[in-house]
């Protein structure tokens, strides 16, 4: 299979929430519940954590230039929604870049260290566990990244579901960012003018001008942030190549690339007919799906019918946000946000293929409306006919977490992983 290149300089950004560091050197205000963690006891976890991993962390209240061991508060992690009573902040430990053999070696020092002060429930299943988040910072250096080569080769919902950080709007998949706009382009009269290169242009452009917190890859300057992954992951028990490596084997392109002459240009090309068929089959198959919009009882949410039947709801803000519903009504099953009104087709059908890709790799996927649910099974027969649905490309694709829906999905503590494709 592919492996992660040697020379790539990783940091990370792991949430956890934290009780008594046990220095004895806090006082009983700062040990008490906090709804964000204070510098003083911000401190005494750094403390803690030098001694166990023999570097120099330091207490920030912000992120700063200098590539420190830092200690931040986290301010979105609350306490009180844990079952720990003992539990007393939520906090980022945050590393500089690194080599990945580096990281390997400070995981095992890190973890001991944030169980020894209580952090236990970070590493298992609930409901508010799965908001914890692991960021990968990749320090691209000279290597390119290839953003849209992921999200063209990753069933990246199928990815963030396993991990519990589906429907999170702060890590949508990258396709959200521009497939709504490419369906509107195809369903429009100068859809035949739209080449494959013309579309991955538009695509590309689309993703770099809409990158941000609010999608799974975040592009800054020097650097890309990958949310992808939740805190659990960061302790599953595997070396974190293979936990990495459905993610960033295909962000860094193919070994043909550096080896071929013209091999990225015809990777790219190959990939982007392949995107440029995907779309067009989106596109046939949304013009046969009866989408409609009524008022709802609220002012800000519309009801979203598919063939007459309650699919979901459309929420108004700035923007608007698609939810697609499970079965019953009371739980998203794909959601798509900061969209457009006018984008509402486009977005039940981004949500659509969300959940087609999710049930090939084994989650159910029951959902609110019986007529959408036979179209969505309809859209991934078309797919695997004509050779268009996404499989994984590593042997280290892994599902995390039990306590989603994916079928037969049973964990023994002392087993490998329950999924593995």
């Amino acid at each position: 299979m592919n492996r992660l290149a040697s020379d790539w300089k990783i940091g990370i950004e792991l949430e956890v929430v934290l009780g008594d560091p046990g220095t004895g050197r806090l006082g009983p205000v700062d040990l008490e519940l906090a709804d964000e963690a204070s510098i003083r006891y911000c401190r005494e976890v750094a403390r803690v954590l030098g001694a166990a991993t023999g570097r120099r962390w330091v207490a920030s209240a912000k992120s700063g230039a200098r590539p420190d061991f830092r200690v931040m508060p986290e301010y979105d992690i609350d306490p009180i929604n844990f079952m720990d009573g003992g539990l007393i902040a939520g906090v980022e430990l945050v590393t500089p870049p690194m080599a990945l053999s580096e990281l390997e070696e400070l995981r095992d020092p890190l973890l001991d260290a944030i169980l020894n002060m209580g952090g236990h429930e970070n590493f298992e299943s609930s409901l508010f566990q799965s908001n914890l988040g692991w960021h990968v910072n990749v320090d691209r250096g000279a290597n390119t990244l290839d953003y849209l080569s992921l999200a063209r080769r990753v069933p990246e919902f199928s990815f963030l579901k396993g991990q519990g950080r589906d429907n999170n709007s702060l890590c949508s998949p990258i396709r959200h960012s521009y497939l709504l706009e490419s369906l509107a382009e195809l369903r429009t009269g100068t859809r035949e003018l739209i080449t494959a290169r013309r579309l991955n242009d538009l695509q590309e452009q689309l993703f770099f001008e809409k990158s941000s917190k609010s999608y799974a890859v975040n592009v800054r300057d020097r650097y890309a942030e990958l949310r992808y992954f939740s805190t659990r992951s960061f302790d599953f028990g595997m070396p974190l190549d293979r936990v990495l490596a459905p993610i960033l084997v295909p962000l860094q392109g193919a070994p043909e690339d550096r080896t071929v002459i013209g091999g990225y240009w015809k990777r790219k090309d190959a990939e982007s007919d392949l995107e440029l068929r995907r779309c067009a089959l989106l596109r046939d198959w949304l013009d046969a799906l009866p989408v409609r919009i009524e008022p709802s009882t609220d002012e800000k949410t519309l009801q979203l019918l598919i063939s007459g039947e309650l699919a979901g709801h459309v929420s108004l803000g700035g923007c608007a946000s698609v939810t697609l519903m499970a079965a019953g009504g009371h739980i998203p099953a794909a959601q798509v946000h900061r969209g457009l009104l006018s984008l509402v087709p486009e977005a039940v059908a981004t949500a659509a293929l969300d959940i087609a890709e999710a049930r090939d790799f084994g989650f159910k996927m029951a959902l609110q409306s019986p007529k959408l649910s036979e179209a969505v099974d309809d859209l991934r027969r078309q797919l695997a006919d004509q050779g268009l649905a996404l499989a994984p490309e590593t042997d280290d694709w892994i599902v995390y977490g039990e306590f989603f829906d994916v079928e037969d999905a049973e964990e023994d503590a002392d087993d490998e992983p329950a999924f593995t494709w």
